[in-house]
């Protein structure tokens, strides 16, 4: 890894060099366009050599680039995040001296980008994340997104969930944060988990899924919720019509709309670092609003109501992460 990290930081230095100075060159001509189309247009020549010199000369990487260089892209874009973030901690929050603070983004930015192209854009399909990568990528998660996240579904769970909740199945529960964080703001409701992967700690009772056949009986719970769960199968629909079985009244779903520029590869970039670390299965199967409303229709389910724009991420992080790429809706299952 000390061989690659020294690789990229002289190919992303001698990049970043470069593309300052044609940028400054070219402003400096005189050119009747704005400066910053000049400074885009500069970014962007210098996206696909730099690309292909951390492929072939940083990582050795094998994967194929129609994986990679989306994969790549959307690093890019997150890195761009990250960078807006920590430059508004530092200079805001922690009131750093600007050197200092200049120092501290750069540091902080470049070693995350490097973690990501290492471990998720140039890895081959299939790959092993270490123990250590592992806990990494879990810390991180946990500490930028996870908190946040529980807080943000369980407010849009418990206020899509009509009045007299009872007793509610949470398909696909993982350790059952957002399920306690419902009930705390629900307590007509009482939720249990079943999932195919049973965490070692968990917060709720969690019963253990095939995958195929909910091991309940027909009508077994007022409502069933499935967070983040259907884009991780194979079929969607088969897995709805489960919890249609099992529902006495409805069922609410949080899940991805595959929509807007980059989508695929942003859901990808999320799904891979909340789930990776995790040994979660990831298909990466999402659908577009027209394949959601197929999967309705297969399984005879009404949509009752819809909503997007969650709020999962804060400013400006949200730009990038939020956008149309989420959505919960309540469904009934009668």
């Amino acid at each position: 890894m000390q061989r690659q990290l020294i690789a990229f930081l002289l190919i992303g230095g001698s990049g970043a060099l470069a593309f300052v100075g044609l940028s400054a060159a070219l402003i400096g001509l005189g050119l009747p366009i704005p400066s910053w189309v000049i400074s885009t247009l500069c970014y962007g020549a210098f996206i696909v050599p730099i690309y292909l010199l951390h492929r072939r000369f940083t990582f050795e990487a094998a994967v194929a680039h129609g994986q990679a260089l989306p994969r790549y892209i959307a690093v890019q874009l997150v890195a761009l995040a990250l960078a807006s973030a920590f430059s508004y901690v530092a200079y805001h929050v922690l009131l750093l001296p600007a050197a200092m603070a200049a120092v501290s983004v750069i540091c902080l930015t470049s070693a995350s980008s490097f973690l990501f192209l290492k471990f998720w854009a140039f890895a081959l399909p299939g790959a092993h994340l270490g123990a250590l990568p592992k806990r990494l990528l879990n810390a991180v998660h946990n500490r930028a997104v996870f908190g946040r996240r529980v807080e943000v579904l369980s407010q849009q769970l418990a206020a899509t969930i009509p009045p007299g909740g009872g007793r509610v199945l949470d398909l696909g529960c993982g350790d059952g944060s957002v399920a306690v964080a419902l009930m705390a703001l629900r307590p007509d409701i009482n939720v249990e988990g079943v999932d195919v992967l049973i965490r070692p700690t968990t917060h709720i009772p969690v019963t253990r899924f095939d995958g195929g056949v909910l091991p309940f009986a027909d009508d077994s719970f007022d409502y069933v919720t499935i967070v983040d769960v259907l884009h991780h199968t194979v079929d969607p629909a088969a897995v709805l019509a489960e919890a249609k079985r099992v529902a006495r009244r409805g069922i609410v779903i949080k899940d991805h709309s595959l929509e807007g520029i980059l989508a695929g590869p942003t859901l990808r970039f999320m799904d891979w670092v909340g789930n990776r670390g995790h040994d979660v299965v990831l298909p990466y199967n999402y659908l577009s609003p027209a394949a959601w409303a197929e999967a309705f229709r297969r399984t005879g389910c009404r949509v009752i109501a819809r909503r997007g724009q969650l709020g999962l991420y804060p400013p400006p992080a949200s730009l990038l992460f939020d956008r149309r790429l989420h959505f919960v809706a309540l469904l009934s299952a009668v």
